[in-house]
Parts: structure tokens; sequence; C-alpha cells
């Protein structure tokens, strides 16, 4: 079984939370770049591969003309 690592950056610092399941580790990760402002990564723990990237600073849904 594979865990996750959140890695973001709160207050000038990085923190990081390990989860177990990929689907919480991608909603923590939406939630916190929200939240904070700031790019959100999950990883997976043992390899430290990038598998998710989140941008807080990148909409693309303003951009979306229908």
């Amino acid at each position: 079984m594979k865990d996750y690592m959140v890695t973001f950056e709160k207050n000038g610092y990085k923190k990081y939370t390990r989860f177990s399941e990929f689907d919480s580790a991608v909603n923590f990760a939406e939630h916190m770049a929200i939240l904070y402002h700031s790019s959100v990564e999950v990883r997976t723990y043992t390899t430290d591969e990038l598998v998710h990237s989140v941008d807080a600073k990148i909409t693309l849904d303003k951009e979306l003309v229908v």
C-alpha cells in the first residue's frame, strides 16, 4: 500500500501531512492550496515521486468563455 505526502507552505514554513489514500491526499491538497494561496504537491512517501500538483494562483475557470 502506498502512502502519500502532501507538502504545502503555511506562514512561510513548509508543512507536510501523510495520507494512506490518494483521494484524501488530493482533496486535502486542493483545500490547502485555496486556504493558504500557495502551491501544494502530493508525492509518494517512499519514493518522493510527484503524483499531483495544485497551484492556487492559476485559475482556469476565470479564463474560460462559454
